[in-house]
């Protein structure tokens, strides 16, 4: 079903973090850099050379970390109201917001002197509005409970980044039009008749691609009980303002919604269906790995699986691995964080070559089972080395040396 009409953009200084990762657009870093390396081995990388961007101004909501409820000092407060307090923490604690937003309301208009009360009443409706926004973003509740916890809650300014960022896509995105299939909702400037035209083939694809993904994970993130997962087209400006990313970027996942930049369709279709495939998988292991996947897993599977046949896979493998012949091995302590939020495109360029190769290394060497048994691992606490371990009784860090021998 498509709605909205489309507005003008406001600008607002402002981006998102990119949590999860990016897409190399059309591989043209790849490609910049493919010229012949001279024969002698680089010196060590270490990882202060590989500098973080600071914290754009907006984060998605995945990026908020949800902090304690807490219970005021014993005596400060009548049993009555530490009783209400108690029964909030027990509502929001199973996620009935509304109700822990009630007794907390309560608790704060009659006490408003204890910081307690106020504290966890902006918590409550911080958790509501993050909820609230991952199921529809564009809801106007959400942006007003996140103004009441601010003022609650001044010195929290993670909810003040995250209100900037929200407040930036809803004016980046306006009114954009809404198409649903069974797993995603698309958005898209519906001014713009080659996503108009294309919408239908484009959620076909999407559709296509969560299949084949599903099989690979044995797991569906939505019939497990997730939303649909939330796919925004956007012209090459709008996406760049609300992701921080370059022109090398080809489209990301941030937690909240697969973002992709579009100029033309009818050009850029052919290479949509793999950055499609991609970003999905970074969505996939995030559901199946939780946010702790180290970056050069993260972007190793999603690189390894963004093509649908092992021949092509392992021919963007192998080029990945020629093109590191020469160059020192980044360490993988290195290449824990998101890879995208480097700021230094060789390096970018390097991290997601030996990310991709090494995976595919270990792909074939060690299965398919070993490699998503260290994704997964991640969601239970492991670290990938503990699962790998489990998994082929082989140390990883051996087999990275066997790597890079090869």
């Amino acid at each position: 079903m498509r709605t909205g009409k489309i507005v003008v953009v406001a600008l607002v200084v402002t981006t998102f973090t990119v949590a999860s990762g990016a897409w190399l657009f059309q591989r043209s870093l790849m490609k910049r850099h493919a010229r012949p390396q001279p024969p002698t081995v680089a010196p060590p990388v270490m990882p202060d050379e590989y500098q973080r961007r600071p914290a754009p101004g907006g984060v998605p909501a995945e990026a908020y970390a949800a902090a304690p409820i807490a219970a005021p000092a014993p005596g400060s407060v009548t049993s009555e109201w530490a009783r209400k307090n108690e029964a909030a923490i027990a509502a929001l604690e199973s996620e009935d917001f509304a109700r822990a937003i009630e007794l907390l309301e309560e608790c704060h208009a009659a006490n408003p002197g204890i910081a307690v009360f106020a504290g966890n009443l902006a918590e409550a409706l911080a958790r509501a509005a993050v909820a609230e926004h991952g199921r529809d973003s564009g809801c106007t509740l959400c942006i007003d409970r996140l103004e009441r916890a601010i003022v609650l809650a001044p010195a929290r300014l993670e909810l003040a980044r995250l209100l900037e960022g929200w407040r930036l896509e809803r004016a980046v995105e306006g009114e954009f039009w809404n198409e649903s299939s069974q797993h995603f909702q698309l958005s898209y400037d519906g001014r713009r008749n080659d996503l108009l035209w294309g919408s239908t083939r484009l959620l076909n694809e999407l559709e296509a691609a969560y299949g084949d993904l599903g099989l690979l994970f044995g797991f569906y993130p939505v019939e497990s009980g997730r939303a649909k997962f939330r796919v925004v087209l956007y012209e090459r400006a709008g996406f760049s303002l609300l992701t921080g990313l370059g022109d090398w970027a080809g489209g990301a996942f941030d937690g909240t919604a697969i973002r992709i930049p579009v100029g033309d369709l009818s050009a850029e279709e052919s290479r949509l269906k793999r950055v499609f495939r991609h970003e999905l998988c970074h969505a996939f292991v995030r559901e199946y790995g939780g946010d702790s996947v180290p970056g050069w897993l993260n972007e190793g599977v999603s690189q390894w699986l963004e093509r649908e046949h092992d021949a092509e896979r392992n021919e963007d493998a192998r080029q990945a691995a020629s093109q590191l012949v020469g160059q020192a091995a980044i360490p993988l302590e290195s290449l824990t964080g998101s890879l995208a939020s480097w700021k230094d495109e060789r390096a970018i360029t390097h991290a997601y070559r030996q990310s991709l190769a090494f995976t595919g290394y270990l792909w074939n060497q060690h299965g398919s089972r070993a490699v998503l048994a260290m994704v997964a691992g991640c969601k239970q606490g492991k670290t990938p080395a503990e699962s790998f371990l489990a998994e082929v009784r082989l140390p990883l860090a051996d087999a990275f040396e066997a790597f890079q021998a090869q």
